[in-house]
């Protein structure tokens, strides 16, 4: 017997549903059994705002048997497992000598200010991270929690924003040095708590494919840290360091549920890597919530891995100058990019237009700008259509984006 925590499956239909997933009766039955359909992560009355009754990331207590034994001979994950670390011991046997010389640094500014120190892999060292990222999610099934939306495949700063766009009060609290925080020490005693890296806390039972799945499941941990960290800390900059990051903060993100259920507190949390938002119809204690997320560090962790950087600590309302991850809820309820934003995007494209029709070349920057329109339509699409038809009705252009993109 031992505990795991689920993830979840996310999936597109049109009830825009999510599924929770119990990732070892998932992977046991082949993907028939496991997954439970559930509501959008939303309010279920308008009135309380309270969430769901169903736990979206429950806490299970598995026993193993006959049939699943069987079941797990016929889908050879442990051949699977030992392929894999197989490459990984062979990959960091080359590296032995100093894997350090297998990154490179550079700096990008914030933008509230400063610089942020990006710990880039080589090549050779950035593809076999990568292989895993894809063996975790693909062949193990492991997702983060609903609260999560940076990283997440169908998932972006919009979602984030999405999810609070009936609120009008906001709260937003950071962790501070976030991927350094999370140190092989605690990647070793959440990783096996979580989904079917489960298997590795099982003692030896009476059935040897389980048996050496968990063996194989325990070596590939091991593995998958010395791979992925670099002096004992999740560097920022790898394929891999996201994933990992969001699948050891699921407890937390599971605790932060719990509480507000337990609290009877209306209040929708969602994740941004290591940004955090809190939003509601009445007016947030920013206090209470800095020291409950302390005392939820507390309980999910052997330790105090993670802690907030209490000076970036913000609050907000819908009717001021809020801003979750970049994007603006205004008092209509309404996402948005902003209108300085939007008047310096126009104009940018304004710009352009009138370089193109003179016969210069394009500029360098042009990606860049058409990059940030798409993003636009993700956030303000009948704004960007808008804008499109405008400027081609203006300039007589037919199609704006390829107008401005044909060399």
């Amino acid at each position: 017997m031992y505990q795991l925590y689920s993830t979840y499956k996310i999936q597109k239909d049109k009830y825009n549903t999510n599924a929770i997933q119990d990732p070892i009766s998932f992977i046991l039955s082949q993907g028939k059994k496991g997954v439970k359909n559930t509501r959008l992560l939303q309010l279920i009355d308008k009135e309380t705002r309270l969430f769901e009754s169903t736990d979206y990331s429950k806490l299970h207590k598995k026993l193993i048997n006959s049939k699943q034994a069987k079941d797990l001979n016929k889908l050879n994950l442990d051949t699977a497992l030992a392929r894999e670390n197989e490459r990984m011991e062979s990959f960091i046997a080359q590296k032995d000598f100093d894997f350090s010389e297998s990154y490179y640094q550079f700096r990008i500014p914030k933008a509230t200010g400063g610089f942020r120190t990006i710990t880039a892999p080589l090549k050779d060292l950035k593809r076999e991270q990568s292989l895993q990222k894809e063996f975790i999610e693909d062949i193990l099934h492991l997702l983060p929690h609903n609260a999560a939306h940076g990283y997440v495949k169908e998932r972006s700063t919009t979602t984030n924003a999405m999810t609070h766009k009936e609120s009008k009060h906001f709260v937003k609290i950071d962790m501070k040095a976030f991927f350094p925080s999370i140190t092989s020490e605690m990647l070793l005693e959440v990783l096996p708590k979580i989904g079917i890296f489960g298997f590795a806390q099982l003692e030896k039972t009476e059935f040897t494919i389980i048996n050496d799945f968990s063996f194989q499941m325990k070596r590939y941990i091991k593995n998958i840290i010395e791979l992925s960290t670099l002096n004992g800390e999740l560097p920022q900059g790898t394929p891999i360091s996201p994933l990992l990051s969001n699948l050891v903060l699921i407890p937390f993100d599971h605790a932060m549920y719990e509480l507000f259920k337990e609290e009877k507190r209306s209040i929708i949390y969602t994740r941004y890597a290591d940004d955090t938002e809190y939003s509601s119809l009445t007016k947030l204690n920013a206090k209470w919530l800095e020291e409950s997320i302390d005392r939820v560090f507390e309980k999910v962790y052997s330790k105090k891995y993670i802690s907030i950087n209490y000076k970036k600590t913000r609050t907000s309302t819908n009717c001021g100058k809020n801003r979750i991850t970049g994007i603006k809820v205004n008092a209509e309820n309404e996402l948005s990019v902003g209108w300085k934003e939007k008047r310096a995007l126009k104009l940018s494209i304004m710009n352009l237009i009138i370089k193109r029709l003179s016969g210069e070349p394009i500029p360098p920057y042009t990606q860049d700008i058409l990059g940030y329109l798409n993003y636009l339509n993700g956030v303000e699409p009948d704004y960007a259509q808008y804008l499109i038809k405008k400027l081609q009705n203006k300039f007589k252009i037919e199609h704006l984006q390829k107008f401005l993109n044909t060399y």
